[in-house]
């Protein structure tokens, strides 16, 4: 509180400056740490080289042929697995397969037992269809004989 009271606006505009300056100042130093870090931790291409003396080792030999043996171990299990997947699932491809033609054979033979009952009905109804026309034939004689025995009543 004594502070703004004795500054004046000149004191404090130079103040805010100094802070700005101090901050740009900072920033930069912060982007200039950044580009060294990038140059000094840029992967340079590295080479490996055996030495001649490494492969004169007894020991090299021994474990080039370690090396070669848990490769071909590594290998034989990867083949044991892969065969081992493609059977399990050439034998579930075969259970589906099977599943899929019961399920076919059950359809077919619902569909068929569906279209045994729908022509049984179209039969029925033909049937019937002949007996109400027969009916029919018949009540028109019997009506035209009635209407015939009345005129004659009346005459």
């Amino acid at each position: 509180m004594m502070l703004a009271q004795t500054t004046t606006t000149g004191e404090a505009l130079q103040i805010g400056l100094w802070v700005i300056a101090a901050t740009a100042v900072l920033q930069a130093l912060g982007a200039a740490m950044g580009i060294a870090k990038f140059f000094i931790n840029r992967a340079e291409k590295r080479q490996v080289m055996i030495s001649p003396e490494v492969v004169g080792r007894p020991d090299f030999d021994a474990h080039v042929s370690e090396n070669r043996h848990q490769h071909e171990n590594l290998f034989s299990k990867l083949g044991g697995m892969e065969r081992g997947i493609n059977g399990h699932l050439n034998s579930e491809l075969k259970t589906l397969r099977e599943e899929r033609r019961e399920d076919t054979r059950a359809l077919h033979q619902e569909v068929n037992d569906v279209a045994k009952k729908v022509s049984g009905l179209e039969a029925a109804n033909t049937l019937q269809n002949q007996r109400l026309a027969e009916i029919n034939a018949k009540l028109d004689r019997v009506i035209e004989r009635q209407g015939q025995k009345r005129e004659s009543a009346a005459v």
